[in-house]
């Protein structure tokens, strides 16, 4: 156990971890770090547009007003100030260019507005241009097609209207544009010598529906057609081009439920406005409703990003991408992060030139000076792409590692309050600890009569620890460190940059030996306790969500983006070879040579002191954490009730009676999970009528 003056000596010393981690192949992979992009006005309405002019990318977004900054490839700002466009207005803007000059247009109480602007960044109108009237402040979009702008935009009275702008920013149609429709939210995308507008609108439920426009302004009949009319609600659409088809992506509650809010779903539309794919293509799960999914093509296929709709977790509110080739079938096993999983995140876009992706996206986060802000993120696409395509065939999540309906073997306890629970550990049968994250931080205790709530925190948790009865260490919110004595809580603390002040600064995951604690979270922070907390940055900015130690002086942390670090007691360092480039959530070995990590969509790879090997788990679903008794018994749970066991051959489902996320497993005595609203399971290990400790 190293001393408190050795690890006052660590934790001061400076790191440099800048190595990318391993990344399943052709999988985009990140080029350098988060990119600032600027405050927003609120969490979605002003959130960011992007546009490509063949050297820079030009993000526009809104504040109390309208603003472009341009991106260099390198992922340099080259406007940390900002470029104001117009004086006021911001809700939703739209950006394009037209091989000379960018326009970007945005609404105004009623009205639409716009600025070209050159690409060295120069405003051309000011004051802005007076484009359209009767705008209802939401999304609209923009497209080019070689000599006209076509723009759209949903008015007061629920239509759908457009109007052609010429590259000098004149209406060539009416100031209120011309009808295209009755619906919500239009995206607009050019290919083959025509406009394809898609909405959402009342049908069965609610559905998508499109029209093509001839560049000369008109609908070309038979006007209006459905894209998607499935059973459950179809919302928030958008749509690109490869040049000769086209592919519509939304949001759909096909699958939804109480912890999980649908998938996104796409289609091909032909030139003609034949829709190609029947059914619809699940592109990903998890898909929150209230933003688009976006597309874009890159020259070869089409990526699609969208936001997770798991959101009893900051953590897991990522943007997700996933790619689909112009013949319908999948280029990614499954999605993979786009974004940073800095506290929540909203309303992805993406961009594409230049071989690069540019997603940005909203937050909330102590990265934020304002209430909102946006960041960004380059990914490099593949070149040349490895192809190994996904076939429509397989598309659904597979059912499980047997196929078969899996044994129930976990019963249910009743936990008190219905709070979300988020991290469980424990000192036996009768000597267990659970920590909730959902609307405050409880903890609880189950002693011979049950559970109970014996400490209550306003800050949320997601780490705990007992290394005694009387030694219990919970994390979470604002990185707020409570010390459970048995008796009362010695807390809280905030550690954090912003101290009880930063609500989106988190501690994540927590680990002890016996005597002393440690923490990872936000921001690459590690945290250690020893009579007193001391807090050091990892030298990486992304998040860290768990960490597990062989022993004090061999601790292994994971997080986004396939990171993993590893402390020798002396530095961090990241650990090469990691064969997946997904967000990892969750880590446990039984030694330094048999190391289980877990993550996002079924990802598990296991190191057996030598060398990474990709685990097949069997299941698409999100993996949030592993625990075992040995190397042939280890046990993973994660969203819509999911858990699986290790026999030291392969990974099993078992039945856990419950479509709720489960957030933490522990394995001692018995077998223990806990999640959503107020879940706790438990898998006895002994034979029937024996309480065990």
């Amino acid at each position: 156990m190293p001393s408190s003056a050795r690890w006052a000596a660590i934790l001061t010393g400076a790191l440099a971890v800048t190595t990318p981690m391993g990344l399943l192949a052709g999988e985009p992979a990140p080029v350098g770090g988060g990119i600032y992009i600027g405050p927003l006005a609120d969490n979605i309405g002003g959130r960011p547009c992007i546009a490509f002019d063949g050297t820079n990318f030009v993000a526009v977004w809104g504040a109390a007003a309208p603003f472009a900054t341009r991106i260099a490839t390198d992922g340099t700002v080259l406007e940390p100030a900002a470029i104001p466009l117009g004086a006021s207005g911001s809700a939703v803007p739209a950006v394009a260019f037209d091989g000379t000059n960018y326009l970007a247009i945005w609404v105004n109480g009623t009205d639409i507005l716009g600025a070209r602007m050159d690409p060295d960044g120069n405003v051309l109108d000011d004051p802005p241009l007076a484009l359209a009237t009767d705008a209802r402040p939401r999304p609209i979009s923009l497209a080019f097609d070689g000599t006209n702008y076509l723009m759209v935009w949903r008015t007061n009275g629920d239509l759908i209207h457009g109007a052609r702008i010429s590259t000098a920013g004149q209406n060539l149609d009416d100031a209120a544009g011309f009808l295209i429709g009755s619906g919500f939210y239009p995206w607009v995308a050019y290919g083959d010598g025509q406009f394809l507008v898609v909405w959402h609108w009342h049908g069965n439920g609610l559905d998508i529906f499109g029209a093509r426009i001839a560049t000369d302004g008109t609908v070309i009949e038979p006007g209006v057609f459905v894209i998607s009319d499935a059973a459950e609600d179809q919302d928030h659409s958008s749509v690109a081009s490869d040049g000769t088809d086209f592919f519509v992506a939304w949001n759909d509650r096909r699958g939804g439920d109480d912890t999980n809010t649908g998938s996104v779903y796409g289609t091909r539309v032909s030139a003609a406005g034949a829709v190609l794919d029947a059914p619809a293509l699940q592109v990903g799960p998890y898909a929150w409703y209230q933003t688009p999914a976006v597309a874009v093509f890159d020259g070869t296929d089409y990526l699609v990003v969208w936001h997770s709709g798991l959101n009893a977790n900051y953590r897991l509110n990522d943007a997700f991408g996933r790619r689909v080739a112009n013949d319908g079938t999948f280029v990614d096993p499954t999605p993979f992060s786009v974004g940073a999983s800095y506290s929540h995140q909203w309303a992805p876009t993406v961009g594409y030139g230049d071989g690069l992706y540019l997603s940005a996206w909203t937050e909330r986060s102590h990265r934020c000076a304002s209430d909102a802000c946006s960041w960004g993120r380059l990914f490099q696409k593949p070149d040349p792409a490895p192809r190994s395509p996904i076939s429509a065939a397989g598309r659904t999540p597979p059912p499980g590692p047997t196929g078969l309906e899996p044994p129930l073997l976990w019963t249910a306890e009743s936990a008190p309050g219905g709070d979300d629970l988020m991290a469980i550990h424990g000192l036996g049968r009768h000597s267990m600890y659970i920590a909730s994250g959902g609307a405050r931080g409880d903890l609880l205790y189950r002693g011979v009569g049950g559970w109970s709530i014996v400490a209550t925190s306003p800050l949320r948790l997601f780490g705990l620890w007992a290394n005694a009865a009387d030694d219990i260490m919970a994390l979470g919110q604002c990185w707020a460190s409570f010390q459970f004595d048995g008796v009362v809580w010695d807390g809280p603390n905030c550690n954090g940059v912003g101290g009880a002040n930063d609500p989106f600064q988190f501690a994540f995951g927590a680990w002890g030996d016996g005597d002393s604690f440690w923490g990872v979270g936000t921001g690459g922070t590690f945290q250690f306790h020893d009579g007193g907390w001391q807090m050091q940055a990892m030298g990486t900015e992304r998040d860290l969500f768990d960490l597990w130690g062989a022993a004090g002086d061999d601790l292994w942390a994971v997080g986004e983006l396939g990171t993993v670090l590893r402390h020798d007691g002396t530095d961090w360092t990241p650990v090469a070879g990691v064969p997946t480039g997904q967000g990892l959530n969750t880590i446990w070995g039984s030694g330094p040579g048999d190391v289980f990590i877990a993550g996002d969509f079924g990802t598990i790879v296991h190191y057996d002191g030598n060398a990474w090997s990709v685990m097949a788990s069997g299941t698409t679903e999100h993996l949030f954490a592993l625990a075992g008794a040995g190397p042939n018994e280890v046990y993973a749970v994660g969203a819509n009730g999911t858990i699986l066991r290790y026999d030291g051959v392969g990974w099993n489902l078992e039945g856990s009676g419950t479509p709720r996320n489960l957030f933490d497993v522990v394995v001692g005595d018995d077998v223990w999970a806990v999640g959503g609203q107020g879940t706790i399971l438990l898998r006895s290990l002994f034979f029937d009528g024996f309480e065990g400790p």
